[in-house]
């Protein structure tokens, strides 16, 4: 179980040409789910395991069921509306 809200991309970026505002997307994982504070800032979650295997994918949802996955650590990449691609890491116990 993850507990916290992790900010993906809080800040904006300078280039040097051009400033890019990057997402903000705000999550927890709470009894081996995945809670989105949002659904309408991103397009899409992806999950993989550590092998590189997408193990699913959600579109515009509020929640995403961890619970048939066993333990472990995971990778979530998720797609902004603005198609920034962030990934991070979670580990569900």
């Amino acid at each position: 179980e993850v507990a916290g809200v992790v900010d993906l991309h809080p800040n904006a970026v300078t280039t040097g040409i051009n400033t890019i505002k990057k997402s903000i997307v705000r999550y927890y994982v709470a009894d081996k789910i995945m809670h989105f504070e949002d659904s309408d800032s991103f397009q899409s979650v992806k999950l993989f395991n550590m092998q590189g295997s997408e193990l699913l994918l959600a579109q515009k949802t509020s929640q995403v069921d961890l619970r048939d996955l066993p333990n472990g650590i995971y990778i979530v990449q998720i797609q902004s509306n603005n198609g920034d691609i962030t990934t991070d890491k979670i580990i569900i116990k």
